[in-house]
């Protein structure tokens, strides 16, 4: 299931970058945004070389930031510090549950919403079953999961069909292949994303887009989706990293020089798009389209900060 920089304070109302809270005083590497809120790994400024911490965003409630400049002004990244797990390698927020990579081992942590979860006494990491060396992670909104191994192929947890009931249904069992395909051969995969705009990846070598049929929330949404189809790119881009955003028309992509591009004119009867269109600014290491702020993603830039920007009405 996704960097930018100018004045702390900035109207947000305007299609223009601000950074978000007193992210000024952290280092941010990672940041991601779901119904179970917002939630960082950064690392305190003035310890240059200390471990990374985990830190969640005060003004997020269910995946919802508060888009006042003067909240996010005066809210804060909050550490967790009570069980909680340094130096993870990625973060990824779903509706009640997140997930994290560090080294070989799957961790996951249940989430209450509309509450403050650094609050909640019961919050813990738990290592998930079947344990699989990860390079990256991606949970939907509907609580599938997806990941890119160390070998640069697709897995799908089994078992991970539902955000509600037991925990089971969230964590699921173990991983499952899936493999992709272009010209009959197969391909290493570098960057997966499952959102409401289906499940979207990016391939190690070539930088090819693809896209997993039948994905996309719609009607004839399958967990599993169909044949991957790959994305034409008039425009030669490289893309590096992807996002499936909070809309299921919504899909946001790195390029690896750092420039974002927002692919254009997905549809029912087109789920993979007609082109790709340049956000302003730049460079940025990550971009994530929030949950429910339609029209905002959330980043992490090169200097470390973490940021909102406006995509625009055309997002729709």
């Amino acid at each position: 299931m996704l960097v930018f920089i100018l004045l702390l304070g900035l109207a947000f109302s305007q299609p223009s970058f601000g950074l978000i809270a007193k992210s000024k005083d952290l280092n941010f590497r990672q940041v991601s945004v779901g119904h179970g809120g917002a939630w960082a790994i950064a690392r305190n400024k003035s310890v240059t070389d200390g471990p990374e911490s985990v830190f969640y965003l005060t003004a997020s409630n269910k995946g919802k930031l508060d888009l006042d400049p003067e909240i996010l002004k005066n809210n804060d990244w909050d550490e967790w510090t009570k069980n909680g797990l340094p130096n993870i390698d990625q973060l990824a927020v779903g509706n009640n549950i997140i997930w994290a990579l560090k080294g070989k081992t799957v961790y996951y942590a249940q989430v209450k919403q509309h509450v403050n979860p650094l609050e909640d006494l019961d919050l813990k990491w738990t290592k998930a079953p079947k344990p699989s060396e990860l390079l990256s992670i991606s949970v939907s909104p509907k609580c599938n999961v997806w990941a890119v191994n160390k070998k640069f192929k697709i897995l799908k947890r089994k078992g991970a069909d539902s955000c509600d009931g037991d925990i089971k249904d969230r964590v699921g069992t173990d991983w499952k292949l899936m493999v992709v395909k272009s010209d009959n051969e197969n391909v290493n995969i570098r960057s997966v994303s499952a959102g409401k705009a289906g499940v979207w990846a990016v391939s190690k070598i070539k930088n090819e887009v693809f896209y997993k049929d039948n994905t996309r929330y719609t009607d004839t949404y399958d967990a599993e989706g169909g044949d991957w189809i790959k994305v034409e790119d008039e425009k030669d881009i490289k893309i590096d990293r992807i996002s499936s955003g909070g809309k299921n028309n919504l899909v946001l992509a790195v390029d690896s020089d750092g420039l974002v591009w927002r692919r254009v004119g997905i549809d029912n009867k087109n789920p993979i798009g007609t082109e790709w269109k340049h956000e302003n600014g730049g460079p940025y290491t990550t971009v994530q389209a929030l949950t429910d702020n339609d029209n905002v993603f959330i980043s992490v830039n090169g200097d470390g900060h973490v940021a909102m920007k406006y995509i625009g009405d055309d997002a729709e």
